[in-house]
């Protein structure tokens, strides 16, 4: 299988785009998903599949904050009844199982969570992000990956902000230390990157502000009782 990530940076660039992050720039629109794949979009089937223990981050590492309001968890559980409404940006190629999986974060900063709904696939995974708007769950216009190549090595994975303020994608490849991290945030329902990325050394310095996700099947409504990440 052959991919572009999200906004590819060289990680020399990344390393100098990051010296001069206090000159933040102004958020650019998140591109679309560009997995190649030869499957046409996930069906709306409801089966779940369990987050296996890959998924699910130490509980040392997790940082949690207090549970949703009930009209917001009811909203989002809601939503989980009909994956299939909300699909992923028309660009976006995948090969989809046909089940899905959550994670409940916290990444505006506010009162009100945001719901990380994946398309479960073989390879990477289109994450899409569901926010509240007048009682109801509506879905971002653009979405960020999750997952690994099925063959060569390389990687895209999804982390909850501990300040809760955006959603990190990081992208690397297995055999090697260097990887990279783009911070997104919403603006309105569309997907913006907050400054440049970030290169890091794997299991070394990764950034702070990351926090692992532990990935829930939706048919586990359990994940909507706690908010991932800020905390």
């Amino acid at each position: 299988m052959t991919r572009r990530i999200l906004f590819p940076l060289t990680l020399a660039a990344a390393a100098a785009l990051s010296a001069c992050a206090s000159d933040k720039p102004t958020p650019r629109p998140a591109s679309p998903l560009t997995v190649v794949s030869s499957a046409s979009a996930a069906s709306s089937a409801t089966k779940s599949t369990p987050a296996s223990a890959a998924e699910s981050a130490p509980a040392s590492t997790t940082a949690h904050a207090a549970a949703p309001q009930e009209p917001v968890r009811a909203a989002y559980s809601a939503a989980l009844d009909h994956p299939g409404d909300f699909p992923p940006s028309p660009a976006a190629q995948f090969d989809p199982t046909g089940t899905y999986s959550y994670a409940l974060v916290e990444a505006t900063g506010d009162s009100s969570p945001e719901l990380l709904l994946r398309i479960d696939s073989r390879g990477f995974s289109p994450v899409i992000v569901l926010t509240i708007e007048g009682g109801r769950a509506v879905a971002s216009t653009d979405n960020i990956i999750d997952g690994q190549a099925t063959a060569g090595g390389s990687f895209s994975k999804i982390f909850a902000s501990r300040e809760g303020r955006g959603i990190y994608q990081v992208d690397g490849h297995s055999i090697q230390t260097a990887a990279q991290s783009q911070r997104f945030v919403l603006q309105g329902r569309s997907l913006a990157t907050d400054g440049p990325a970030v290169g890091f050394t794997k299991d070394v310095n990764p950034p702070a502000d990351q926090v692992p996700l532990t990935w829930f099947g939706i048919n586990d409504r359990s994940g909507l009782d706690t908010v991932q990440g800020r905390g």
